[in-house]
């Protein structure tokens, strides 16, 4: 059964759309936050932490991915 931050991290992570990802990476980052909160000073146990991670850097990935590209600044001649 999924946590309360899962579900936030699949919600970003399934989304599409560049304009509504920003948006949902920090409703998941925070969700993430808030679970290393509430475990208090003990921390998640290794485990949690190893799927807290992971979740992190799926986030970062899935906003790299999905960022629009940028156009490259052209040199002058």
């Amino acid at each position: 059964m999924p946590t309360d931050w899962t579900i936030y991290v699949q919600a970003a992570l399934r989304q599409q759309d560049p304009a509504k990802l920003p948006k949902l990476v920090e409703q998941a980052r925070r969700a993430i936050n808030d679970r290393w909160l509430e475990r208090g000073t003990k921390g998640p146990d290794a485990s949690e932490r190893e799927e807290l991670d992971e979740a992190l850097r799926q986030l970062l990935l899935h906003e790299k991915i999905k960022r629009p590209s940028q156009p490259q600044a052209q040199e002058p001649s």
